[in-house]
């Protein structure tokens, strides 16, 4: 734990909690409020603060891939960029990624580049989970993944994108 965290504090907050005496709210329902409280306006000014964080979520991976190919270490690193979820932005009357499951919350972005396998870095439209990036990183690095786990590496459908590796995917989470 860090200085000044309690073990009451939630996980992945920064800072926890509490920061110098500053109470820092995790309720996403304050945000919800506030944002429909101000209208279609405060809608629109959330929508562009989501927008800029997402234009400097890319200057930062264009800086970690900067840095890989100035360091030659581009073509012996395999990436892989994904989100834990998505957010609803209004739609269906939900923000940040709420308690349901729209496809604006559990179609997330997955980005896999691997050196000397064509057609990573492209797009494809096959379903995928999570539970499929441990199995796919360890098939890829030459590892055995662990017996009874869910999911199936990627690798087949990575070097030919007509093969589906899953027809169904859960979606889970609740309501905190």
């Amino acid at each position: 734990l860090s200085p000044g965290q309690s073990r009451g504090q939630m996980p992945g907050v920064a800072g926890g909690t509490q920061v110098q005496g500053v109470g820092v709210s995790t309720d996403p329902n304050q945000l919800r409020d506030f944002v429909r409280k101000a209208g279609p306006k405060g809608l629109e000014v959330w929508r562009s603060h989501y927008a800029d964080s997402m234009t400097r979520l890319d200057a930062d991976l264009g800086a970690v891939l900067d840095v890989l190919e100035r360091t030659g270490r581009l073509d012996k690193t395999i990436l892989v960029v994904v989100a834990d979820h998505g957010e609803s932005l209004g739609d269906h009357d939900e923000l940040l990624h709420g308690d349901s499951y729209f496809d604006p919350v559990v179609h997330v972005p997955l980005l896999v580049r691997v050196p000397g396998l064509p057609g990573t870095g492209q797009g494809l439209a096959n379903l995928v989970s999570h539970v499929d990036l441990l199995p796919t990183i360890l098939d890829l690095v030459g590892a055995v993944a662990p017996s009874g786990i869910d999911g199936e590496s990627m690798t087949p459908m990575l070097r030919d994108p007509n093969v589906e590796i899953r027809s169904t995917a859960l979606v889970e989470g609740g309501v905190s």
